[in-house]
């Protein structure tokens, strides 16, 4: 006896956003602001996405920026820094830097201030991480962008 199988196929919806607008295009810069809290209340961080442009987040003692790399997909550890926080600071300035790869577990990686504003993920001991958090320490820290150091876009 002899069977043939044959199948239907189906066409693959397009991907979109949450408001239908298509997928996040892959940049280096991180491009999805996750919460912003200056002074205990909730805040608009939408500067400190996309490429540097001189327009930034300010981050004094105990505010939180918490941004991610959706369209990128994740920062990889490549071996050295992975990320640079561009942006300016007071000569006291001093940010403590989190990474994550889910969003809710963050690992400790740096302490940024305006001389030094460099992340390795190797630090804290993370391969991936989508996600990176700043908490302000002490002085005043102007996060006008996220870049991944050593991006890997998919080919289009």
């Amino acid at each position: 006896m002899f069977l043939l199988w044959t199948g239907c196929t189906a066409d693959t919806p397009a991907l979109t956003d949450k408001d239908g607008s298509g997928a996040t295009p892959c940049t280096p810069f991180a491009d999805k602001e996750v919460a912003y809290t200056q002074n205990g209340q909730m805040a608009d961080g939408q500067s400190a996405l996309g490429a540097p442009d001189d327009i930034g987040v300010v981050l004094a003692h105990n505010d939180v920026l918490t941004v991610g790399f959706i369209g990128l997909g994740s920062v990889v550890d490549a071996g050295g820094d992975d990320i640079v926080v561009h942006g300016t600071g007071s000569e006291t300035a001093e940010v403590t830097a989190y990474l994550s790869q889910d969003g809710e577990s963050f690992e400790y990686a740096a302490t940024l201030t305006a001389d030094d504003r460099t992340i390795d993920l190797g630090d804290a001991l993370l391969r991936v991480a989508i996600y990176v958090q700043l908490v302000g320490i002490q002085g005043s820290f102007t996060a006008d962008a996220f870049e991944a150091l050593q991006p890997r876009c998919p080919a289009p």
